[in-house]
C-alpha cells in the first residue's frame, strides 16, 4: 500500500486538471447527443435526425410529416463513435442564423446544422457546402447518409 500511494496521487492530481467535457483521443465518449439538420436546396427539403449514444435514432422529413424511430445496431454506433472520437473538441462558432451562413446566400444550396453534445459539452457546425477539409464532414456525410437510409426504409 506505501508504494500504491505515490502513484495514486500523482495520478489523480494530474485528473483534476482536466475539465468537465475534456476528453482525449481514444477515451471513449460517454454521454452524447447529435442533430443534424438539412434544409434547402432546389427540391426544398427539410430533414432532420437525432441520435444519442444508446444507439437510437430519429429521422423526420418535416416537408411531409413523415417520422422513423429505429435503434442503430453494433457496428454502426462504433462507426459514429470512431468519427466522434476523430472530432476536436472545442465550440465552434456559429451564426445566430440557424438557416444560413453569415455573408453566403445560394439558392440552391442545402445548409446543413451539426450539432452535437459531448459529455455536456455543446458543439455546433454550419455548412452551406461540403467541405473536405471540415473535420465534421466525414460525420455529417455519414450521419447524412443514416438519415437518407432510414426514410427510405420507412416507404
Amino acid at each position: 500500500m506505501k508504494y500504491l500511494l505515490p502513484i495514486l496521487i500523482p495520478l489523480l492530481l494530474l485528473s483534476a486538471c482536466l475539465s468537465p467535457g475534456t476528453s482525449t483521443q481514444g477515451d471513449p465518449i460517454s454521454v452524447w447527443s447529435l442533430q443534424l439538420e438539412l434544409s434547402g436546396g432546389i427540391a426544398g427539403i427539410h430533414r432532420s435526425l437525432q441520435l444519442d449514444h444508446s444507439g437510437r435514432l430519429m429521422a423526420i422529413d418535416h416537408r411531409n410529416g413523415r417520422e422513423v424511430t429505429r435503434t442503430l445496431d453494433n457496428a454502426q454506433m462504433a462507426r459514429v463513435e470512431a468519427l466522434l472520437q476523430a472530432l476536436p473538441y472545442s465550440p465552434v462558432q456559429s451564426s445566430d442564423d440557424k438557416r444560413s451562413l453569415p455573408g453566403e446566400r445560394c439558392a440552391d444550396c442545402i445548409v446543413s446544422l451539426l450539432q452535437l453534445t459531448m459529455d455536456g459539452v455543446q458543439h455546433q457546425n454550419i455548412h452551406q457546402t461540403p467541405s473536405a477539409t471540415s473535420p465534421y464532414e466525414a460525420l455529417r456525410k455519414h450521419l447524412a447518409g443514416l438519415l437518407q437510409q432510414a426514410l427510405a426504409q420507412a416507404d
